[in-house]
Formats: C-alpha cells, sequence, structure tokens
C-alpha cells in the first residue's frame, strides 16, 4: 500500500446457510474507507487499535499489495468500479462535472463494463449506498447507469430485496474518513 493515503477495502464473504445447501455463487459484501493509510491492526501497525477492522480483516479478505493509479478520491473510484486505468476511460479529471469552464460528464469506452454490472448480469443482487462519484456519475445515488445496481440510495444497504437463493454484491462506502472530514476538522481548529 502506498505510504500516504490508500482505500481501505475488505471483502466479506458473508454466509447464509439457514439449513439450506451452501450455493456455489459467495455472497459478496464490500467495505470501502476512503483516504485512508494502512495503519490499521490488520495490516500490521502495531500502534492503531482497530479492533472490530481487525476481526472483519479476520474473516473476509484483506489486500495487502495496493497501489492507486490516482491520488484523489473520484478518479480513483471510476478506476476501481471499471477496472480500468483512468486514462483508459476517460475519467481521470478530478470533477470534470464542475469545471468553471463548463462541466462535463466522462463518458466510458462503450466496452466498459463496471464489475457490479458483470456480477448482476451473472444472476447476483447488486445493490450500494449512496455513494457514486464515478466521474461519469454524480457523487450521489441515482445518478449512474441503471444498469450497474439493482437498488442505490441509503435504502440500499439490505439485500432482502433479492430472490430467494439469489447471491448478493453489496457496496457500502464509509464517508468518516474521507479528506474533506479531515478538512472541516482544521476549520474548526482554527
Amino acid at each position: 500500500m502506498n505510504n500516504q493515503t490508500a482505500d481501505l477495502c475488505c471483502a466479506v464473504p458473508v454466509c447464509a446457510h439457514g439449513g439450506r445447501k451452501t450455493q456455489s455463487q459467495p455472497n459478496i459484501l464490500l467495505l470501502m474507507a476512503e483516504d485512508m493509510s494502512p495503519r490499521v491492526g490488520a495490516f500490521g501497525d502495531a500502534v492503531a487499535v482497530t479492533p472490530n477492522l481487525d476481526a472483519l480483516a479476520a474473516e473476509g479478505v484483506r489486500y495487502t499489495n495496493t497501489f492507486t493509479t490516482a491520488g484523489v478520491c473520484a478518479p480513483s473510484r471510476a478506476a476501481h468500479i471499471l477496472g480500468m486505468h483512468q486514462i483508459s476511460t476517460g475519467t481521470q479529471h478530478m470533477r470534470s462535472s464542475s469545471r468553471p469552464e463548463g462541466g462535463y460528464y466522462s463518458v466510458p469506452p462503450q466496452n466498459a463494463k463496471a464489475y457490479p454490472e458483470l456480477l448482476r448480469a451473472a444472476g447476483y443482487y447488486t445493490y450500494t449506498d449512496d455513494k457514486l462519484d464515478y466521474q461519469f456519475s454524480s457523487p450521489f445515488a441515482h445518478s449512474g447507469p441503471g444498469t450497474i445496481w439493482n437498488l442505490e440510495g441509503a435504502a440500499a444497504t439490505d439485500w432482502d430485496k433479492r430472490a430467494p437463493g439469489q447471491p448478493f454484491f453489496g457496496f457500502v462506502s464509509f464517508f468518516v474518513t474521507h479528506e474533506s472530514g479531515v478538512f472541516s476538522h482544521w476549520a474548526r481548529c482554527r
């Protein structure tokens, strides 16, 4: 992980057996905390006290060799959701939609598919919370392509709307670690 900031991803396979046979497609819950350093106990920091993150990491998958192709949030999210470098999808310019000279949303190549869209095509029920911000959407839910998620928004962090036995992929972002929260803290300190 780079030494400055990174997004902390923790993919947690969620098992819901309830006396049923284990399904062949696992349920997946992706928790994303933005703008974090690797200063988490589960990643080897002896000083950090992060028992909840450590417990999640013990049961999930830890990605210990990660890099970012952009030092800022929205282009990083675009690369993550599309699995392609920002330069190849036109999503490299931060907040292109709010440029003073006139804004625009990026338009990824026609063959570019968001990986939740591929999971959805494979039969998964996909959901996310309020945070999109892929450079080809606004920062908030219901502004991106309707083909990516079955459900998005504050009420979407729930997998009970899926068909019985249908596997799910949930993507939940935590805004509390976002860089903007640090700046608001410093503004209060002045």
